[in-house]
């Protein structure tokens, strides 16, 4: 994990990381500058947790932290922010803003408010946790109008930004069951295209994909694959043979076989649509 430094003699000298977690399946924790976040992918069951969802933050250093948390929209191409003027998502994080004391935690809790999501599908968000760091001497004025500490040195702020994925699922959508869900997606090839279809109401992120035995590299297959809709991967290689696959954060292997072809979608795109045929195990 990589920290860029920023140093400013402006009123403050501020630096933010961006972390996200980046695959999609269930992130355990996530440690950044002496606070560990926890889940690092929020599962919002509209049956389940009618009270909403709460993300953990721990402190385990001796200093404070204000940290801030807002919920935005998720680019399911990428997984991350979605860029640009979005509709903000109908979920709030209770309390917005908090002070965390050294050797401390809190719990914040990510409730939805308001808002029409689809009934039929999941939805997904990102919460953002910003961590400002407390200034460790006081501060005052310079002649110039800049911020310095007390020594008469430049003040240096770092601050650090957590990101961290929400998937809502609304009460007419039964729990997620990977095999179940494997075996409804469908595969074709167009040329350097792999094109998936997921008919399900989930959100699909593969972990690993291999094509024919060779094995894609993380920038060919980034980003979700939304409910109800299909995604095109384009790859360095002709895409030919097997699809080999995992889910994010788990150990199952999937395949899709030429021998379980979907003869209607053969006939329309003019090449084979595979199945998934065959589920194996290496846990």
């Amino acid at each position: 994990m990589n920290m860029n430094r920023c140093r400013s003699a402006s009123f403050f000298a501020r630096c933010c990381l961006a972390v996200s977690a980046l695959c999609g399946g269930p992130v355990f924790a996530g440690t950044a500058d002496g606070l560990t976040f926890w889940p690092m992918q929020l599962s919002y069951s509209a049956t389940d947790n009618k009270g909403g969802v709460a993300l953990s933050v721990i402190n385990s250093t001796k200093k404070a932290f204000l940290l801030k948390a807002n919920v935005s929209a998720m680019d399911p191409d990428t997984g991350r922010i979605a860029a640009g003027r979005q509709a903000l998502p109908p979920f709030v994080t209770v309390p917005p803003l908090v002070r965390l004391a050294g050797d401390d935690r809190y719990q914040f809790r990510i409730r939805q408010l308001g808002g029409v999501l689809p009934d039929d599908r999941e939805s997904a968000s990102i919460i953002s946790v910003t961590a400002i760091p407390g200034t460790q001497t006081p501060l005052r004025p310079s002649p110039g109008g800049e911020a310095k500490a007390a020594t008469g040195t430049p003040a240096l702020q770092l601050a650090m930004k957590m990101n961290i994925r929400l998937f809502y699922r609304p009460a007419k959508v039964a729990p997620r069951k990977d095999e179940v869900l494997a075996r409804q997606l469908t595969f074709s090839s167009d040329g350097r295209t792999l094109v998936v279809n997921n008919p399900t109401p989930y959100f699909v992120h593969f972990s690993t994909l291999s094509i024919g035995g060779r094995a894609l590299k993380r920038e060919e297959y980034e980003g979700y694959i939304v409910p109800k809709g299909s995604r095109r991967f384009t790859t360095t290689a002709p895409v030919s043979g097997v699809v080999e696959w995992t889910f994010s954060g788990k150990k199952d292997v999937y395949h899709a076989t030429p021998e379980r072809c979907d003869n209607s979608m053969a006939a329309s795109s003019h090449r084979p649509a595979c199945r998934a045929a065959i589920y194996t195990s290496k846990g």
